[in-house]
């Protein structure tokens, strides 16, 4: 089981090497980077409130593990960070080989905010409801990936088509591999294909 906690504080800062600790712009314990932590069966069984794994966000507020997608076909997690590095990021984490990292376009637009993974087409599907269309400010958007060889790709991409409709700000897939994407502020929802 892997639980998400945004507003989490990595107190137990430590870094080896001056090339990833140029990465981090915070100092440790005075920022919440956001955390995910994973238990495992063991964990559950005995009641242990204590996580077996850990793993914290490198971005002060980027409210790393703000959102989670396991994708089981391609044994990865997938770990949203809404606010990092200004646009958003999602890390695709290999629990055994490392990542791969993928980054939003636009300032605020909250790339990473929602996720949902389709095991079937080995597909993930990432929400950025803040993205402006042209002069449409949070008409939102959706990136689609799929997994080619041994890294994610591009693969669609949609836009909001509305001033402030949030498009983006839920996803999920049906079983006919038809992606659900919610607009909750939209007034007369429209899109386009980017």
């Amino acid at each position: 089981l892997w639980v998400g906690a945004p507003k989490a504080i990595n107190t137990n800062f430590d870094l080896p090497g001056a090339q990833l600790q140029s990465m981090w712009s915070y100092r440790a314990g005075k920022q919440r980077v956001g955390a995910i932590y994973g238990y495992d069966g063991s964990d559950l069984a005995a009641n242990d409130t204590a996580p077996s794994h850990s793993l914290f966000g490198a971005f002060a507020n980027g409210e790393f593990g703000g959102s989670l997608a396991w994708m089981s076909h391609a044994e990865q997690l997938a770990i949203g960070a809404p606010k990092a590095n200004k646009t958003g990021q999602v890390v695709l984490w290999n629990l055994a080989e490392g990542y791969q990292l993928l980054g939003g376009i636009k300032a605020n637009e909250r790339f990473g905010a929602v996720l949902a993974a389709n095991d079937k087409t080995a597909q993930l599907a990432i929400g950025a409801p803040f993205s402006a269309n042209g002069k449409l400010a949070k008409a939102g958007r959706v990136d689609v990936y799929a997994l080619t060889g041994a890294e994610f790709e591009l693969v669609d991409q949609w836009q909001g088509g509305e001033k402030a409709a949030e498009f983006g700000s839920s996803l999920g897939w049906l079983q006919n591999d038809v992606l659900a994407v919610g607009s909750p502020k939209a007034v007369n929802p429209t899109t386009t294909k980017a």
